[in-house]
């Protein structure tokens, strides 16, 4: 009991400080914390980022923050993906391979237990979420995207610095074994910045289209990686498929949005242009419906829109976005 009172005091102590202040489990239950190996770019030296830029200007955000999570997406971390479930909002990219990553958003009132595995930055995860997110939270990146986080404003820890956070499961191959607990999620909040994003208040209700639809394929070329989303009338939600693996979560609204690859650099690293307008798809409630995304720059929201250039409603629940250089991709029936 005094355990579960010290852990609500916490939260109360993190929830409390963004508002007013100066304003599953992991496989194996016996964790080791194991140092991360750091990358080649990066200095075990320097001093974490969030250290040297603790502010002190008074925040008033309109809504609990919201908390950027790097989750890896390979077949062989697939088994043990977890708190995707919690998530408000889940983004997925393509990245080398041509496999995809997830960026996940949490509300700091309802992290899950357990985030991971946690992986690795790239520039275009930071274009699309730094807008919503008061906190990114990663264990390593591409020498690109280190920094290029660096010359944002936007709070962001990465985890090699801090493996008694960041820990490794030694039950699971490395790179595919780092875990957040929701302890030391809590832990990291209590010791950043407090920055004044957008809500992630995207507009609710029904879709106005007659059009049902039961399933959605997306093909990635390899039986491995292709997804399916299928329909699930009484939870008006979609069960997710990653090749034979369904993944933990299931999210209300799927939402394809088109962006090209404009550059294919050095070891296949990709480069995704995330400001302008593009074409989207927009599934909720078993109805479709097809529009524009815009972004006018990296540090301001998306807006989506229909044809008729009204703002498309989104159905309450997780959001599931798909980043692909076309929807010729996405089939449907």
């Amino acid at each position: 009991m005094t355990k579960i009172l010290s852990g609500l005091l916490l939260l109360l102590t993190i929830v409390v400080g963004w508002n007013i202040s100066l304003s599953g489990t992991i496989p194996s239950t016996t964790l080791e914390s194991k140092p991360i190996e750091a990358a080649n770019s990066v200095s075990m030296g320097e001093v974490p980022d969030f250290l040297s830029r603790l502010s002190l200007l008074p925040v008033t955000p309109k809504s609990p923050p919201l908390i950027a999570i790097v989750i890896e997406n390979h077949e062989d971390a697939r088994p043990f993906q977890k708190g995707l479930d919690h998530a408000l909002f889940i983004s997925e990219f393509l990245v080398e391979g041509f496999i995809s990553r997830f960026v996940a958003l949490f509300s700091i009132t309802d992290l899950p237990e357990t985030v991971g595995p946690v992986r690795s930055l790239r520039p275009y995860f930071v274009d699309a979420l730094q807008s919503w997110t008061s906190l990114f939270l990663y264990a390593g990146g591409s020498p690109e995207a280190l920094e290029h986080i660096q010359q944002t404003t936007i709070p962001h820890i990465n985890g090699l610095f801090l493996p008694e956070h960041f820990i490794r499961n030694p039950a699971i191959s490395e790179p595919h074994n780092v875990f957040l607990s929701k302890k030391a999620m809590m832990d990291l909040l209590t010791r950043s910045p407090q920055t004044n994003k957008h809500s992630l208040n995207l507009p609710r209700g029904p879709l106005s289209s007659d059009q049902s639809i039961r399933e959605i394929r997306v093909n990635f070329f390899n039986p491995v990686h292709n997804v399916r989303f299928t329909y699930d009338p009484p939870t008006a939600s979609y069960i997710r498929m990653n090749g034979v693996i369904e993944t933990g979560t299931s999210p209300r609204n799927i939402l394809m949005i088109q962006a090209p690859i404009k550059n294919v650099g050095s070891y296949g690293r990709l480069d995704i242009p995330l400001e302008g307008t593009g074409s989207l798809l927009l599934f909720q409630s078993g109805k479709m419906s097809t529009g524009i995304w815009q972004k006018d720059s990296a540090d301001k929201p998306f807006s989506f829109v229909d044809q008729q250039n009204q703002i498309l409603p989104f159905a309450n629940g997780q959001i599931w976005m798909m980043v692909l250089e076309t929807l010729e991709r996405v089939r449907w029936e």
